[in-house]
């Protein structure tokens, strides 16, 4: 009688006799090994890398040689920065550099990632700490990126790297609105004070009746561009006597014009038709000479006592 024939075992029933399954005690009808070691990828505790030996010192189901941290148990490998270690080992499980500046601060949360400062010291508590800070007091570190901080910019939100500041009054001319005014239009009419005729009262419209750069709203004499020129209280167009002082504006003979202007007070003068007799009598002779001398105009102050001709 024929002997019956015994199939070899297949522990897996995975279709492959122990002798040649890659992974006898697992199934794994594919038999894939992607390694190509002696163990299949279902048996594999490194499945990407030869390891014949499967050793793994902390029993995590990953093989020494593919685990990311060998020495501690970590299965599901979690690696948040991508560094090829595992958040388990890794001191700085977030930053892939591994604090490079090795100031044992880790570059995700260090102020200065690639400069030592253990101190992490950062005085304008900006994001940048003060060993790697352009601008260690200006948090907004050069807003206008004119090369100048803002702690010491004049215009901090326009970009003038000259810092020109023609009235010397802190604030920049590229953001200064008076940049001639050092005062800024102490008034606030909107007109610099420089160019305003009134600096420190308001007058918008910069009214000037009598022309003497003086608005009228400040300016005593308006209508007077000489504003009372001989400083007697009284200005130019109201004086009887502009250029010669006369607070008390006398005008004795009612003329206009002050007594201090004046010569004399009044125009008049005596008759003066014997002047030049010495007799004091009446011209001699009569007729045609006395006529003659009638109709010859008086001269006054031709003679001894007359009045002389004033002239104003």
């Amino acid at each position: 009688m024929p002997r019956a024939y015994a199939p070899p075992p297949d522990t897996d029933g995975d279709g492959f006799a122990n002798n040649v399954d890659n992974c006898p005690s697992v199934a794994n009808p594919t038999q894939v090994n992607s390694d190509s070691d002696t163990r299949g990828d279902a048996c594999d505790n490194c499945v990407t890398i030869s390891n014949q030996d499967q050793a793994n010192s902390d029993t995590d189901d990953v093989g020494d040689s593919c685990d990311n941290c060998p020495d501690d148990f970590n299965s599901d490998q979690a690696d948040a920065d991508g560094d090829g270690m595992g958040d388990t080992c890794d001191a700085c499980p977030d930053d892939a550099a591994n604090d490079v500046d090795g100031d044992t601060v880790c570059g995700d949360v260090d102020n200065c990632a690639t400069t030592a400062n253990t101190s992490q010291a950062n005085d304008d508590g900006d994001t940048f700490g003060n060993e790697c800070d352009v601008c260690p007091a200006d948090n907004l570190n050069d807003g206008d990126g004119d090369g100048v901080c803002d702690t010491g910019d004049n215009c901090r939100n326009l970009s003038n790297a000259n810092q020109t500041d023609t009235d010397s009054d802190g604030i920049g001319n590229s953001c200064d609105l008076c940049p001639s005014d050092s005062n800024n239009d102490v008034d606030g009419d909107s007109v610099c004070g420089n160019l305003d005729n009134a600096p420190t009262v308001a007058n918008a419209d910069q009214k000037d009746s009598d022309q003497d750069g003086i608005g009228d709203v400040s300016d005593s004499c308006s209508l007077d561009p000489n504003n009372d020129q001989d400083q007697d209280g009284v200005c130019g167009n109201l004086d009887n006597c502009a250029i010669v002082v006369n607070t008390d504006q006398k005008d004795s003979d009612g003329n206009g014009k002050g007594d201090a202007c004046e010569t004399s007070s009044g125009n008049s003068t005596s008759d003066n038709s014997n002047a030049g007799n010495p007799a004091g009598g009446s011209s001699a002779g009569s007729g045609d000479a006395g006529s003659a001398a009638s109709d010859e105009p008086t001269v006054f102050g031709a003679g001894g006592g007359g009045c002389s001709l004033l002239s104003f």
